[in-house]
């Protein structure tokens, strides 16, 4: 990748990792617990992160495994850590970026929050595209130029006041959410995005996160 591509250099993800795992607000456990409910069988999750997601994930009947993947080392350091807690027999961390993940024909994908950072969203689409079984379901969510990230902040706090992270991972936040180059992308500009690779688009809307997060559910 060439470096003029990258939006947010590794070792910004590496200094968040700690952060991330460690605050937890409701506007992320609503986005999470709505991805999971159409999520079914082998999981390949696409830029996880900590891989919070993964114990709501798994406690689907209908779910056989979960496989992170994050470009980040010192977040699934901090994943795998969180695996030994939530059971390893059926939760993977892999260290690499998207494009690097051979196709291994997962039933259900997703990505959270992820997107923003990718220098080439159709390029990692069709990659994404390949790594699915036919009529697999994708979800994908994202914060759109809506976001309102000070805000949401302001209200996190009322839950997490006096939480030790919650004033670094607000910076952090805010900081991230500042970047310039990052894709903060339109509803529209999505679907056409995924549709160009061949997913179909089952459902869209921006509920979540006061309406700052384009969510949708496509099938391949």
């Amino acid at each position: 990748m060439n470096n003029k591509e990258i939006i947010y250099k590794s070792d910004t993800w590496d200094q968040y990792a700690k952060y991330f795992l460690g605050v937890t607000t409701t506007f992320q456990i609503n986005l999470y617990k709505e991805a999971a409910k159409h999520l079914r069988g082998e999981i390949i999750d696409l830029g996880c992160g900590t891989a919070k997601l993964a114990p709501i994930v798994l406690d689907n009947e209908g779910v056989g495994s979960y496989t992170g993947i994050d470009a980040s080392k010192k977040m699934v350091t901090l994943a795998d850590q969180l695996s030994e807690l939530v059971g390893k027999e059926r939760f993977t961390v892999i260290h690499s970026d998207i494009e690097s993940i051979e196709p291994k024909q997962f039933s259900s994908g997703v990505s959270i929050n992820s997107y923003y950072s990718w220098p080439r969203p159709v390029e990692t689409f069709k990659h994404i595209f390949n790594l699915l079984k036919g009529s697999a379901t994708f979800v994908l969510a994202t914060p759109n130029k809506a976001l309102n990230m000070e805000k949401l902040l302001h209200e996190s706090e009322k839950e997490l006041i006096g939480h030790p992270y919650f004033n670094i991972f607000k910076e952090m936040n805010l900081s991230l959410a500042n970047n310039d180059q990052a894709k903060f992308t339109s509803m529209d500009t999505l679907i056409q995005q995924v549709q160009s690779v061949g997913f179909q688009v089952q459902s869209c809307n921006q509920e979540f996160f006061s309406g700052g997060m384009n969510f949708l559910v496509m099938t391949k």
